[in-house]
């Protein structure tokens, strides 16, 4: 551009010189120096009439790019043309390309917030400096239940429909706090969340956040240690009371021999069951901390089926339960032979605890290409749905099953032990009554 500003100075220069001489010779008649400025003065214009048509479709083309750039296409450059011209119109692409350069990198910025924000688990919403609706995370739609074309550039309180929002953006913007937080019951489950106001600095679209946090999940997560610490108490208190007023009974030596007896039995059917339930908290433990060590084999079902039948023969003649299965022999998993003991012992023990006298326990076996489903099945009342994403969490009984034995820690481990599998576990009402439970298991271990 500096080259071109000093040939046109230039021209500016020798044009009023070769006029002077041309004027000179005509003056003076001299024939041979009219016709040498002529020439000179001809060549002179031609030039500057040629640079003034180049300067010209130079800027013509730049003008054609520019009418793209507002059309947001940055891809457009302005055409080469010769001369003064190309000298424009390079130094217009070269701004044009450090102009689309940085446009690519804005959006690809934009893009990589986007997807951490829609990632992020909690509502998020942007507003303008008037509390118009600039963005929305996917969890903020989910939660007002609105759809983003129609929820973008409208007020905050016509996409929330919540006056406490409102206010605590009102409060935030006039408040000398960085920060305002207040609990708000919203959407419609009408769960508590703690929203933050968080103000933007800057000349910016965005003026301000809300963040918001779901408490219900922190709430469950307390209901969950309390009814923990309560049944746990309630566990070891029971036997514990029971094993203190026996002792007592025997240690006044008011009993004949025969109660005693029968004292030192009920001794020992409590401590059995402090040992059975520190075995179950162990075993829990031990798996969920993973620090057990699987030893996976192929295993034939019906092998596992038949051990574990055989082992609770007693409690299955006590209660006039019989448990059926049917399947092909050769059908078989990978998987620790340990670990799958325990969760069909758990899952027939669940299912013996609320099966009537007389009935059956069916254990059925569905095989997929990679999968091998295995269910077991009770004919007692089944479970009530509010227990249904409950039922797998340590030490928790509903109010039907209050009245039987155990811990409630079967299910528990049975979820677990079934995860080191790369497996699952899920709990559904059969139709014409009972439980069902069910158990997915890659056919080859995958740890």
């Amino acid at each position: 551009m500096v080259s071109v500003m000093q040939k046109a100075w230039a021209l500016v220069i020798i044009f009023p010189v070769i006029c002077v001489l041309l004027g000179f010779a005509i003056a003076k008649n001299e024939i041979v120096l009219w016709i040498v400025s002529a020439i000179f003065l001809g060549v002179i214009l031609g030039f500057g009439l040629r640079t003034a048509w180049e300067v010209q479709m130079a800027f013509k083309s730049i003008n054609s790019a520019v009418a793209h750039f507002g059309g947001g296409d940055f891809t457009a450059r302005a055409t080469g043309v010769r001369g003064f011209g190309s000298r424009i119109t390079h130094i217009f692409n070269s701004m044009a390309i450090r102009l689309e350069d940085l446009i690519q990198k804005i959006e690809s910025d934009q893009v990589r917030l986007e997807i951490v924000l829609n990632t992020i688990g909690d509502p998020i919403i942007a507003l303008s400096n008037n509390s118009d609706v600039q963005y929305l995370n996917k969890a903020a739609l989910e939660l007002f239940n609105t759809p983003i074309e129609v929820a973008l550039g409208r007020p905050l309180i016509e996409v929330t429909r919540d006056y406490e929002l409102e206010d605590l953006i009102h409060n935030s913007s006039e408040g000398t706090v960085s920060q305002q937080v207040k609990l708000i019951t919203l959407g419609l489950d009408r769960h508590q969340y703690r929203v933050t106001s968080v103000p933007i600095g800057g000349d910016t679209e965005w003026s301000g956040l809300l963040v918001f946090v779901d408490l219900f999940s922190l709430q469950r997560t307390d209901q969950i240690r309390r009814d923990f610490v309560n049944n746990v108490s309630h566990e070891l208190r029971t036997p514990i009371a029971a094993i203190s007023m026996l002792s007592e009974s025997i240690e006044n030596d008011d009993l004949d021999e025969e109660e005693t007896s029968d004292f030192v039995r009920r001794i020992a059917l409590q401590i059995s069951r402090l040992r059975l339930l520190t075995d179950e908290l162990l075993d829990l433990s031990r798996i969920e901390s993973g620090a057990v060590v699987l030893n996976p084999e192929v295993i034939k079902l019906t092998e596992i089926f038949s051990l574990v039948s055989e082992n609770l023969r007693p409690l299955l003649e006590f209660a006039n339960v019989e448990v059926n299965y049917n399947l092909d022999s050769k059908m078989a998993v990978e998987a620790d032979r340990s670990m799958l003991i325990l969760v069909i012992s758990n899952l027939i023990d669940n299912a013996l605890r609320f099966s009537s006298d007389g009935s059956d326990i069916r254990i059925a076996v569905q095989e997929s290409l990679s999968l091998i489903s295995i269910s077991v099945r009770d004919h007692g009342p089944g479970f009530p749905d509010e227990d249904k994403d409950r039922m797998f969490e340590r030490f928790y009984k509903s109010e039907r099953s209050r009245t039987t034995s155990g811990a409630g820690l079967g299910l528990a481990i049975v979820k677990h032990a079934v995860r080191t599998h790369g497996g699952t576990v899920q709990a559904e009402n059969a139709l014409d009554g009972g439980a069902i439970f069910t158990v997915r298991l890659p056919k080859r271990y995958v740890g």
